[in-house]
């Protein structure tokens, strides 16, 4: 991928005279670019361990160096030049030396950006799909990958950490769930039983008609509205005659029947503003309301 800019740099070194050609090494010693000039031709052999530093040969000299970056070797430059073009000129070796760490400086500063690129761009990728995970709320989103180096280790234990929230997740939510369907079904029979305990301290079990407290309320309640008012209460007490000897005659069952039935009846004959209820036993009280007379 860097092949483009480092043939840009070979370009402008090819233009010195006396450079027969110039390779670049990766670290395991693979051809990254290389080029020739002039019409020469140099046998290009990778630098093998130990050969960093200048060699002289009948026809040509060459020099193998190192490049660095942060205390690591990223690469080698492999540098060859006529020896004819170097005679004894000082200055012409000055130039080559200086050409040698100037194409070193430039490799390492280009190998650099480019490493810098390779390591932060998935990164960012990263970044950018962590972001999406917060913002959704989802979990079952993946990153897909085909890389084999530590950013691919690293994609796949976020891929396995992503699986395990959603797995959790899923689990939180069918308790939650069984949770709110408790929390639903006690509230329901709360108010069941609030509507039976209501029902049972307010009203007569057998008759279903208000009982003593409740008829004390309600006479509370129509005592107040006579105030300033030119409307009157009435009040009637019941209790049936003969009703020991049905008990006796016939049972309690039946004797709970009657009780029933007359309690049916009264309810029948009276207004909806007023009160029927059961005192106890065979005894009944209604309470009228805005009478005009008696």
């Amino acid at each position: 991928k860097n092949v483009p800019e480092v043939n840009a740099i070979l370009s402008v070194v090819g233009r010195q005279v006396g450079v027969a050609g110039i390779v670049i090494y990766a670290p395991n010693q693979r051809i990254v670019a290389w080029s020739q000039f002039n019409g020469n031709t140099l046998a290009l052999l990778p630098p093998q361990p130990g050969m960093d530093g200048s060699r002289w040969y009948p026809n040509y000299f060459t020099h193998i160096e190192p490049v660095f970056w942060a205390n690591e070797r990223i690469g080698t430059l492999y540098l060859g030049y006529h020896r004819a073009y170097l005679g004894v000129n000082t200055e012409e070796y000055l130039a080559l030396v200086a050409l040698i760490i100037i194409i070193s400086l430039g490799l390492a500063l280009l190998l650099a950006l480019k490493m810098q690129r390779i390591v932060s761009q998935p990164i960012l990728e990263v970044a950018e799909f962590l972001a999406q995970v917060s913002q959704r709320q989802n979990y079952s989103m993946r990153l897909n990958h085909q890389r084999q180096d530590e950013i691919g280790q690293l994609i796949d234990n976020l891929n396995a950490t992503l699986a395990v929230i959603e797995q959790q997740k899923g689990r939180l939510s069918q308790h939650i769930h069984h949770i709110e369907s408790l929390v639903n079904l006690r509230t329901s029979e709360l108010r069941a039983a609030n509507t039976q305990l209501a029902q049972q301290a307010y009203y007569d079990a057998l008759t279903e008609l208000p009982n003593r407290r409740l008829l004390q309320d309600r006479m509370r309640q129509a005592f107040r509205r006579l105030r300033g008012s030119e409307h009157q209460v009435g009040a009637l007490f019941l209790d049936l005659d003969g009703f020991k000897q049905i008990n006796d005659a016939h049972g309690h069952n039946v004797g709970d029947e009657v009780l029933r039935v007359v309690a049916a009846k009264i309810c029948t004959v009276v207004r909806l503003q007023d009160t029927v209820a059961r005192l106890g036993g065979d005894e009944f009280f209604v309470l009228l309301e805005d009478l005009d007379n008696p």
